[in-house]
């Protein structure tokens, strides 16, 4: 079985302390990252391996769930430190990883730009010189729907509508769900996020959907932390979620 572990990353935002988590997996010889944080929160990241007691350096591959500067944001600077580490990630997220497309962010970002108050307008600006300073990196290995990782236990499933090529990892002997974004972890409850930036909501249902049909009954959300339930109980309140 694999070792399945939450990382808690505190940033600052808005004057205020929040938090993400990343996914540390260990299996075998491998131990892997899933996504990489903010930009220069590698520092952040490495102490928190330490503190559940594994070396950065033994890291040996990054799964991207997909191309969020708060998913990606860290991505080069880690390559950079550790190039032996292998970046895989969905096909529909390597232009953007990679820097050759302009991210859905950053045109929202624009987008929205022409809607805000003279108040507002600076810190947009000031947001999008932000999305501009992440830094592209190379992915090494595509991620598709159904692909089987890790001896088998681990199956990729496609979850497009947050963003186009958005992944999240199924473990089956755990009966635990990896949700990068296709999920956030509200008041306690599973919901979609952010509704507003989904680059196709009834998409992000859907996938939903298709998450629910998993026997589950652990759920890991990038923003939120963890939810824990019998399996009805997690089925229905992603069914719920994505009404």
């Amino acid at each position: 079985m694999s070792v399945i572990k939450e990382l808690k990353i505190d940033f600052i935002s808005s004057g205020k302390k929040n938090f993400i988590y990343p996914t540390l997996i260990k299996y075998k010889n491998e131990l892997i990252l899933i996504d990489t944080g903010y930009p220069n929160m590698i520092s952040k990241l490495e102490k928190a391996f330490q503190n559940n007691g594994e070396s950065f350096s033994n890291l040996t591959r990054i799964w991207i769930t997909h191309h969020d500067h708060d998913h990606i944001g860290s991505l080069h600077a880690i390559r950079e430190k550790y190039p032996h580490i292998k970046v895989y990630a969905g096909a529909g997220e390597v232009p953007y990883i990679e820097g050759r497309e302009i991210p859905l962010r950053m045109k929202q970002a624009v987008e929205l730009q022409t809607h805000l108050s003279e108040e507002e307008q600076n810190e947009g600006l000031i947001f999008q010189k932000y999305l501009k300073s992440v830094e592209p990196d190379k992915v090494d290995f595509l991620l598709y729907d159904d692909m089987l990782l890790l001896d088998g236990n681990i199956k990729v499933i496609a979850t497009p509508g947050h963003t186009k090529g958005h992944v999240s990892f199924y473990f089956h002997e755990e009966k635990t769900l990896i949700a990068g974004d296709a999920l956030v972890i509200e008041n306690n409850k599973l919901e979609l996020p952010f509704p507003q930036f989904a680059e196709n909501l009834e998409t992000a249902k859907n996938s939903a959907k298709k998450l629910a049909q998993c026997p589950i009954s652990k759920v890991l959300c990038y923003h939120g932390g963890t939810k824990e339930g019998s399996s009805f109980d997690i089925k229905k309140e992603i069914l719920n979620a994505s009404t």
